[in-house]
């Protein structure tokens, strides 16, 4: 049967975005009575929307479960109208829209109309899902069942939001033509089942005074990568009013063209690109640094188009970085002068050159030291006439493309042959308190590589001085501690200083400090003594 064999097609490439929903869309998912140019009455089993056109009321119905669904099109809908004025004028009550109870159309129907050469193909969609029939054999759990009809409800609704055609052949739509201006209409919508509490019915209020119009879509947000751009729009804004989507994209400002054959669905997920509150739609198509034109038009659930929204002007760039260097390489000419040797393949079309980064912390603080331009790209060396030769050298080498993306190598740390000391310290000065406290200090040398101060100490200036720092001390100020109870009145110091590469400056001039003087005299002792009478 051509009925089933085209809705089959049609099933799986319908809606994009539908695949990701996790559960089963129902009326309050798909906002079907949420429009502000709908007013509803939203009750339990069945919800109505209406609209006042230009071609009279227009109405759009749909059960809340699929349980109610397959109910509701076995035994139909009954419409009824009433109406009044601002003059008092009116019905005096419910009157009958149709003869016979709406209904899905037939299967003869179907198959007539699908017949067509131009037939609607959301149309079989609806056939499908309402006269298909279920292969039991491929069901593998006792839920499956119910995920088909499920499916099949859903599948039905969403053609019904992009199809008038397919609305009515739904049994979901009415259009009353016979209608004038300046008049409320209450419309009375009554779900027929076996069972009376199974029933419903749906009442719904338009007025005629003025007609219900489209509103915009406007796109809010984008965002740009390298080789991709997406755009974003309120979805509260916009699930009010719109059930889907096209997105038209332009070269020159003018001549659009639609990226999305069938309508674009991008239902509430847990892993959308800009968060839950936007819709959102990627572009893959793009080339880097060329400019393109977006506008998105909304579909309402009456299948209605709305006019394009503002058009935003988007151009992706290129933001990968070339490979990396490596095998990064220093070597010490001689005086400040360092090369720098690394390896690349250099195979990148847009690699623009390379950049060398020179700084004493290893890590941070590196600054170009090759130009405002890189290096050409086929270079693999580069010569630092500058170094700093009484500091560490870290360097870097950068590649970087025609765009200004630039990938980093390692650091590499450049050894300076350095063998010359610093100079020998001077301004040595210091004290010593009654407690035995010698604070020493001196002025700093002016060689930017001293890595600190060794300090030394003899009691007697022709003695060998002895270290008593250790290592070398990275400061001019120091305290020891000395006894004072001893025979000597004086103690001696002297200074070195030491430079990043290990080499020690000559003795600064001693330094001699007086003890205090604190032992008392030896008790005398009376050894004779003589007593005189005169």
């Amino acid at each position: 049967m051509r009925l089933i064999s085209i809705a089959l097609i049609f099933l799986g490439i319908t809606f994009q975005g539908l695949s990701q929903i996790k559960g089963i869309i129902r009326p309050t998912d798909l906002d079907l009575a949420q429009r502000d140019t709908s007013r509803y009455d939203s009750l339990e089993k069945v919800k109505l929307i209406g609209k006042y056109t230009e071609t009279g009321i227009k109405l759009k119905w749909a059960p809340v479960s699929f349980e109610y669904w397959e109910r509701y099109n076995q035994h139909g809908y009954t419409l009824e109208r009433f109406w009044y004025d601002s003059l008092g004028a009116g019905s005096k009550k419910f009157e009958l829209l149709t003869s016979e109870n709406i209904k899905p159309w037939s299967l003869k129907k179907l198959e007539l109309y699908l017949n067509k050469p131009d037939y609607d193909e959301y149309v079989a969609i609806v056939g499908q899902a309402v006269y298909g029939k279920t292969d039991a054999s491929k069901f593998q759990s006792w839920t499956d069942p119910i995920d088909e009809k499920e499916n099949r409800y859903v599948y039905a609704l969403l053609s019904t939001e992009f199809s008038k055609d397919a609305a009515d052949a739904a049994g979901l739509y009415f259009e009353d033509k016979d209608v004038r201006a300046n008049r409320t209409y209450q419309y009375r919508l009554i779900a027929h089942a076996l069972k009376p509490n199974q029933q419903d019915t749906v009442y719904l209020y338009i007025n005629t005074y003025e007609k219900d119009t489209i509103p915009q879509p406007f796109i809010s947000t984008s965002k740009i990568e390298d080789g991709y751009l997406i755009i974003g729009w309120n979805r509260q804004m916009h699930k009010r009013y719109f059930s889907g989507y096209y997105i038209e994209r332009s070269s020159d400002g003018k001549n659009f063209k639609r990226m999305n054959k069938k309508p674009y669905v991008n239902p509430e997920t847990e892993n959308l690109t800009l968060g839950s509150e936007l819709i959102t739609w990627k572009d893959t198509s793009t080339v880097n640094y060329m400019q393109y034109q977006y506008r998105i038009i909304g579909i309402t659930s009456f299948a209605e188009l709305s006019k394009p929204s503002a058009a935003v002007t988007l151009m992706t760039t290129d933001k990968t970085p070339p490979a990396q260097p490596t095998n990064i390489r220093t070597r010490h000419l001689g005086a400040k002068r360092v090369e720098i040797s690394w390896e690349h393949d250099g195979n990148e079309p847009d690699l623009a050159g390379f950049m060398i980064g020179r700084s004493r912390n290893a890590n941070a603080g590196f600054e170009n030291i090759s130009g405002d331009q890189p290096i050409r790209k086929t270079r693999r060396a580069f010569i630092d006439e500058n170094c700093d030769d009484n500091s560490t050298n870290f360097y870097i080498v950068a590649a970087v493309d025609t765009a200004g993306n630039a990938a980093a190598s390692l650091i590499s740390y450049a050894a300076i042959l350095d063998s010359i000391p610093p100079s020998k310290p001077e301004g040595l000065t210091g004290t010593i308190d009654t407690a035995g406290i010698v604070t020493l200090s001196w002025a700093y040398g002016k060689e930017q590589d001293i890595k600190g101060y060794l300090i030394h100490t003899s009691n007697d200036v022709h003695h060998i001085f002895t270290c008593i720092t250790g290592d070398a001390i990275q400061d001019t100020f120091w305290k020891d501690t000395i006894t004072l109870r001893t025979l000597t009145k004086e103690i001696f110091y002297k200074i070195q200083a030491v430079d990043l590469m290990g080499n020690i400056s000559e003795f600064s001039e001693p330094l001699k400090l007086l003890k205090p003087d604190i032992v008392p005299p030896v008790k005398p002792v009376i050894h004779d003594f003589l007593v005189e009478i005169g």
